[in-house]
């Protein structure tokens, strides 16, 4: 296993850039011209969907060296998307030690790996299930996704509390802020962010990783995806495209993955070019009825 390799100084870029388009992003919601409202809107859902990526990187604690500040901006950066920092990094952490058996469970789940039909497609693109789950956990009734990990040194369920009392008081801010300044912006700068934009986008990105593999294995060429990408899908998505380099090196800073990717490309079993081509390539699939369900051992949920 190799040991944790950080490039904090890249990460603290990446988290430069995603403020600066929040910031800007910010602005043109706020604009009066629908257009640049809509372009705001849009770069806004986007940047909260690449804040999820971007706290993956540090729930694996190599994000930086100091865990405490890992945790630190991994529970801000899970704040627009209501995702918690504790209770993704449990589940996540299982699902890599579990992938390919019968025990992974993965934190966000998607009805349409089991069942594909456009109401399970409208249910998870809007990530009704993850909603559902939030809300639940910040009106104190716990988080059904959270995984316990046997003889783990994961701290208690405290921490995941912090994560939903936090978001609860975020909740509490931005009712605030609509009674004072009125519902728009919130509604301009979260809510539709959240909802319309990063819910849908998170989704398309989630849903490669392991949807048609071979969960019935152990083997990572096998039980998950690999896409290629092009420069911007791999910054967007915090080179997470590359997944089984992932899968085989999860403690590397996730800028390291396109040189394994190098070492491991003839390895591959199940490696997509493009998003696009995989998409295509879904839909195809589906519509001829060959798309194999998770009941046959041949398609997965994603972490």
């Amino acid at each position: 296993m190799t040991l944790p390799q950080y490039n904090s100084h890249a990460f603290a870029l990446r988290l430069a850039t995603l403020t600066t388009l929040l910031v800007a992003g910010a602005t043109l919601a706020m604009s009066n011209n629908i257009i640049a409202m809509a372009v705001g809107i849009f770069v806004l859902g986007s940047m909260f969907a690449h804040a999820v990526e971007l706290q993956h990187q540090c729930l694996h604690y190599s994000a930086f060296k100091s865990r405490r500040t890992n945790k630190v901006i991994g529970v801000l950066l899970g704040l627009p998307t209501l995702t918690s920092f504790h209770a993704y990094r449990r589940s996540h952490l299982e699902h890599h030690r579990n992938l390919g058996t019968s025990s992974d469970t993965p934190f966000f789940i998607y009805r349409f790996v089991t069942a594909p039909s456009i109401g399970a497609l409208m249910y998870d693109l809007f990530g009704i299930s993850h909603l559902k789950a939030s809300i639940s956990a910040i009106f104190g009734n716990g988080d059904s996704r959270l995984i316990a990990v046997p003889n783990g040194d994961e701290p208690s369920n405290i921490s995941e509390k912090f994560d939903y009392a936090l978001m609860g008081f975020t909740l509490v801010c931005a009712c605030l802020i609509s009674m004072v300044f009125g519902p728009a912006i919130v509604l301009k700068l979260w809510v539709f962010p959240f909802l319309l934009v990063a819910q849908p986008i998170h989704f398309l990105v989630e849903l490669p990783e392991h949807i048609g593999c071979d969960d019935g294995t152990t083997d990572v060429f096998r039980n998950t995806r690999t896409i290629v990408g092009s420069g911007f899908s791999r910054w967007f998505t915090n080179f997470n495209n590359l997944h089984v380099e992932h899968h085989l090196e999860p403690t590397v800073s996730m800028d390291q993955l396109p040189e394994i990717f190098a070492q491991v490309q003839a390895q591959h079993k199940q490696l997509v070019q493009t998003y696009w081509q995989f998409y295509r390539s879904l839909y195809r699939s589906i519509r001829s009825q060959s798309f194999a369900p998770s009941t046959d051992s041949q398609a997965r949920r994603p972490a």
